[in-house]
């Protein structure tokens, strides 16, 4: 008995564009330039003049998954001298965010990239900012409340985990007003009258 199987045409797969540019650069403290390890990078490349001219030349399903990789961030982590890398497929100016635990977030933008700069070198200089810090305690017996985590309700959503008598600090926030909330979910304590929240207001003296 012989069986003949047919094999079904391969499919295109579209291939990632080639890498042609890079960011790199250093992460150190504003305070005394010091590596920081482990910071996170985000590199995100926004919108050009030239880019409504490439997608018109593209159908509708070419046009929307062009879109995304145009857009997609790319992401990177500092090593233990501050130094990272990132590889990037398209010219263009690039959008850099660096945030640490502690520290302030970074924003900056790239030059151009393109024929005449294939490559962006940045300095990301972070900055311990304002700290806060505080005791959360049972309302009845006062005993410091322990592995709570209190979050600052502010876009770079810093957070702080109570120790074994309650008390907590958050740095690397900046200037402004911000909502400081107590999680208490999987935790034996309920929320009062007076809610696990308050409002403050960090300014620049």
């Amino acid at each position: 008995l012989a069986m003949q199987v047919e094999e079904e045409p391969a499919q295109d797969v579209p291939e990632p564009p080639e890498t042609l540019f890079s960011v790199k650069g250093r992460v150190v403290s504003d305070a005394d330039t010091q590596p920081i390890r482990n910071a996170q990078i985000s590199i995100t490349r926004k919108h050009m003049p030239d880019d409504a001219i490439m997608l018109a030349a593209l159908d509708e399903k070419e046009q929307r998954a062009e879109r995304i990789r145009l857009t997609r961030p790319q992401t990177a982590r500092s090593d233990t001298t501050g130094a990272f890398t990132a590889d990037v497929s398209y010219s263009g100016v690039y959008e850099v965010v660096v945030t640490a635990p502690g520290f302030v977030p970074y924003k900056t933008e790239t030059a151009p990239l393109g024929e005449t700069f294939r490559e962006a070198v940045i300095e990301a200089r972070l900055s311990r900012g304002a700290s806060i810090s505080g005791r959360v305690a049972d309302a009845d017996t006062n005993v410091g409340a322990a592995g709570l985590t209190v979050r600052v309700e502010s876009p770079q959503g810093p957070f702080g985990v109570t120790d074994s008598d309650g008390r907590y600090e958050i740095s690397g926030l900046t200037v402004g007003q911000f909502g400081v909330a107590v999680d208490l979910r999987g935790s034996p304590y309920m929320a009062g009258r007076n809610l696990p929240y308050q409002r403050i207001t960090i300014s620049q003296e």
